[in-house]
């Protein structure tokens, strides 16, 4: 299925021929508990089939995703937190390593951690005129920590890139985004999916790649990232949530 006015509430996955599609169909498809176990075990499914060469990750509406749910983390406890800053970086990881060839197909806004999501794919395809790429982290107070800055490093070799997006929090639309590499294509909301297909269909050639290999080599790429301690972030829970708290009034 490539029609997303058709694709049911929640996290879906679909299969055309060799390439999967995840749908995110969450209103803004931010990150909290719930929606980190649909799309995890979205992800199982797409692993278990043998017959998936690729994978292609977009959103529903004018969203991609709006990163992490900050409304709910600042009503959550200490315990609660203690178990989902893990499981997000784990998402993370599971999605930079990924044993498929992976395309983010941004249908929309893309910020901060849904943003972040987008670049642990291999490839971005980008609509053009409505939606930007943003990681406004400085705006919002939540500095990125210091694994997660490096393996962005990776993704955007330009310096001059890098420091805007990810210092600075500039936003681009799909235009720019192509301009300044950050993504491979735009094109228009109609040709989205299809284009996605086209493009990973090329990719993946006629018999895509063994997945051990291909996932050992980016664990061995992005291997800083992987080995980091996950859900260490130097600061208290208390701290974390005081930090979100605020960051969630700063988006109201």
């Amino acid at each position: 299925m490539s029609d997303a006015s058709k694709i049911p509430a929640g996290v879906h996955v679909h299969f055309i021929k060799d390439v999967a599609i995840l749908w995110l169909n969450n209103g803004e498809n931010r990150f909290n508990q719930s929606s980190l176990r649909e799309i995890n075990a979205a992800l199982d499914q797409v692993e278990r089939n043998g017959h998936a060469k690729a994978m292609i990750i977009t959103g529903v509406g004018k969203f991609f995703s709006c990163g992490l749910d900050t409304a709910w983390i600042s009503q959550q406890d200490t315990a609660t937190l203690t178990e989902f800053f893990p499981a997000y970086e784990n998402l993370l990881q599971r999605m930079l390593t990924f044993p498929l060839v992976t395309l983010a197909a941004i249908n929309g806004h893309a910020y901060a951690a849904g943003g972040i999501i987008a670049m642990a794919c291999d490839y971005r395809i980008m609509r053009t005129q409505r939606g930007w790429i943003c990681f406004p982290e400085i705006n919002i107070k939540v500095p990125f920590r210091p694994e997660t800055a490096s393996f962005l490093r990776m993704k955007l070799k330009d310096n001059i890139v890098f420091r805007d997006l990810v210092l600075y929090g500039q936003r681009l639309t799909a235009e720019e985004a192509v301009q300044r590499a950050v993504v491979d294509q735009c094109v228009e909301m109609k040709d989205l999916i299809n284009s996605a297909l086209a493009f990973t269909t090329k990719r993946i050639g006629t018999e895509g790649f063994d997945r051990q290999t291909l996932q050992q080599m980016k664990q061995n790429l992005y291997g800083n990232f992987c080995r980091q301690d996950i859900g260490s972030t130097g600061r208290s829970m208390k701290e974390v949530k005081v930090m979100f708290t605020e960051a969630n009034k700063a988006r109201l």
